[in-house]
């Protein structure tokens, strides 16, 4: 059981620049449906969880880059639009 923990242990913080190795608790539900999905793309759970993340992380940065500069071409300046709407109320 020893050897087993340093295994673990030394696979939890084996990192480098451009990867890392995470231990993470998933539920047996999500574990087997992405074993139905990776049979089904034929790709490893590894590269499951890789698309996972990918896609996580372009949608939470998607939504900062499409908000900027979303008022450059209105010519009401956004507080005054703020007060006219609330004046509505």
């Amino acid at each position: 059981m020893d050897i087993c923990l340093i295994l673990i242990y030394d696979a939890y913080i084996t990192y480098s620049e451009d990867s890392m190795r995470a231990l993470v608790d998933i539920p047996d539900r999500q574990i087997k449906e992405l074993t139905r999905i990776s049979k089904a793309e034929k790709v490893s759970r590894a590269e499951i969880i890789r698309q996972a993340i990918a896609a996580f992380i372009e949608m939470k940065n998607s939504g900062t880059v499409e908000a900027f500069g979303l008022w450059k071409e209105r010519e009401i300046d956004n507080v005054t639009y703020q007060e006219q709407l609330r004046s509505e109320w």
